[in-house]
């Protein structure tokens, strides 16, 4: 089957736009996406491994069994689920952006909530070695798509 005229112009842009956003974007996207899955396969692991150690660190007592399988699920299991999304979303180029935003999504709405937790809780001081690196994986992730956005525009006015 012969290819239509505007077949042949998408799939030249597909290729025009891929090779503009080489290689700045797409090492940038997977970085990104490389150093969340790392920091969330980190937080499962010890959650899911050693988690009244993990949850003592942050001032929690776990004193029933159901407290202590509860950890592994919620803080071991929901970011194992987001790492293993990631690692998905790092095999395919076409994934990247989703990749991007599932990141800066995780990223900025745990930050958002600890913001407010600061302010209700007062407890910036203790907070503010996690708020740092929420702040930097979001605005790497919300960069990253920004860019990839900005080639994507830059080939549709050519």
């Amino acid at each position: 089957m012969k290819a239509t005229y505007p077949d042949a112009v998408n799939a030249s842009a597909e290729t025009t736009m891929r090779a503009s956003l080489s290689p700045l974007v797409l090492w940038q996207s997977r970085l990104v996406m490389a150093a969340a899955t790392v920091v969330f396969t980190g937080i499962a692991l010890k959650a899911v491994l050693t988690p009244i150690p993990y949850a003592a660190s942050r001032g929690i007592l776990l004193n029933t069994a159901q407290a202590i399988t509860d950890m592994r699920a919620a803080e071991g299991g929901f970011p194992l689920a987001v790492a293993v999304f990631l690692i998905y979303c790092l095999i395919s180029q076409k994934r990247y952006p989703l990749g991007l935003l599932v990141v800066a999504l995780n990223a900025g709405i745990i930050l958002l909530a600890r913001l407010i937790g600061v302010a209700l809780d007062h407890s910036l001081t203790e907070n503010v070695k996690l708020i740092v690196p929420e702040v930097v994986m979001t605005l790497f992730a919300v960069g990253g798509l920004l860019l990839r956005h900005r080639g994507a525009s830059a080939l549709k006015t050519v």
